[in-house]
């Protein structure tokens, strides 16, 4: 019974440390979330779902440059938790994972001229404007450095500031250039620009502020590499796969179903949002607790994380019961056709939500190598079943390979996770 209650105490204490910032992040990711998503009518009434297709296809495409161009952040932030070690110059640590970062995305902008004749027949509606992806790219880099030390130093009224406040200004934008100046597609992307330019400048100031080391090490330089290559490999699965939903979707059926499957993915990704700032306040409770775990604290984190599986389970519920209506006043009579996706997309939120709390185990043992083997199995069986699926089911094939890839990638992540760190998964409540 003492051994019992003690696991019991162990895991509200966990508890009440997870939700106090969690209040501040779950706001605040509530709020960046729901700014695009308050938008979309203004979006929806004044581009067609060809244009919304061009815009979503971009953004992908976008989004596969900024994980490459953030190749040093993970290092970056990893390596916060070492600067006190005697002999570790972690301004210096900074400097070379920002050079790291301009190395790859150098190496992007070389690829897109290399490729330029594919890009121009693959994507001939939007080809000029991929060459402002490098740019972008490192732009978001960059800024991101400073804004992902926030959560870990536990200063979440300035992330939180400050995430709104880019999304705000980002979206205000391109609501101006294109329900003001009538632009197409292409205003928001300006808006994006724009905004992106401003908060690399805001970025600069943090990271100067912080401090910062002048002077290339190439030992830094492999630890960089080393920790963030398969980091990297393993978060371009969650930004590739999007994109190639989206080339499937282009190629079977048009920009047109490309827009309305980007809608729905627009709006259930609420779901993905909140439990992903929920993960951003559990993630520093959760090093802390590995870094002195004893076989209480085990049990104790492992309810935990059952108790947060069931949350998400039960919130997603909750949101299908209202996402036809919601689909309804956010669309538009021209995005009718994108409710027929809300369930698949939904039940693939779970699995990825259900995922971020898994992940943590593979990180902390420094197993990042399984991360990388994880996306690129992910990655294939996306091909895989995007592919059989669009031909057997059509356009709605597509979401429901998205719910399996997500199912695949949460199982193959609980494995490696136990592998690297085992846990009491399937004797919790037993006493210590």
């Amino acid at each position: 019974m003492e051994g019992r209650s003690t696991v019991s105490g162990t895991f509200f204490q966990m508890l009440n440390k997870v939700f106090g910032p969690f209040s501040i992040y779950t706001v605040s990711g509530l709020i960046t979330q729901a700014i695009p998503v308050l938008l979309l009518p203004v979006m929806t009434r004044f581009l067609s779902p060809d244009e919304f297709g061009k815009w979503n296809i971009f953004s992908a495409i976008l989004g596969v440059a900024i994980i490459l161009g953030g190749l040093g952040n993970n290092a970056v932030v990893r390596g916060y938790f070492d600067r006190h070690k005697e002999g570790y110059d972690y301004p210096r640590f900074i400097f070379n994972g920002i050079l790291v970062n301009f190395g790859v995305t150098a190496a992007v902008f070389v690829f897109i001229v290399l490729a330029g004749r594919f890009f121009a027949v693959a994507f001939r509606d939007m080809f000029g404007s991929i060459y402002l992806v490098p740019l972008l790219a490192i732009n978001a880099a960059v800024y991101t450095i400073p804004l992902k030390l926030m959560v870990y130093k536990r200063e979440a009224l300035k992330y939180s500031f400050l995430n709104i406040s880019e999304r705000a200004l980002e979206f205000s934008l391109s609501v101006y250039f294109v329900a003001i100046l009538g632009f197409d597609w292409r205003g928001r992307l300006l808006g994006l620009v724009c905004t992106n330019l401003l908060f690399l400048f805001i970025g600069l100031y943090f990271v100067i502020k912080n401090g910062i080391k002048v002077k290339v090490d190439t030992v830094h330089i492999r630890e960089i590499l080393g920790f963030g290559v398969p980091m990297v490999f393993h978060s371009l699965g969650f930004v590739v796969i999007p994109l190639i939903d989206r080339v499937f979707l282009k190629w079977f059926s048009g920009y047109r179903e490309v827009g309305l499957y980007s809608v729905a993915s627009a709006v259930t990704a609420i779901i993905g949002f909140t439990v992903s700032a929920f993960s951003l306040s559990y993630g520093p409770v959760f090093f802390e607790q590995m870094n002195r775990m004893d076989p209480r604290k085990k049990a104790g984190l492992v309810r935990l994380t059952y108790a947060i599986y069931i949350i998400i389970a039960a919130g997603a519920v909750g949101f299908l019961a209202v996402s036809e209506k919601m689909m309804a006043l956010l669309g538009g009579e021209d995005y009718t056709g994108s409710s027929n996706y809300i369930p698949w997309l939904v039940i693939g939120q779970i699995f990825y939500g259900m995922y971020l709390f898994m992940v943590n185990y593979i990180v902390f043992a420094k197993k990042t190598f399984s991360m990388a083997r994880i996306s690129l199995i992910t990655v294939l069986c996306a091909l895989f079943f995007d592919y059989v699926l669009v031909r057997a089911n059509g356009p709605i094939g597509i979401a429901q390979a998205g719910a399996i890839v997500y199912f695949l990638r949460f199982l193959l992540t609980w494995y490696y996770g136990n592998k690297a760190f085992p846990m009491p998964w399937f004797s919790c409540t037993r006493a210590a």
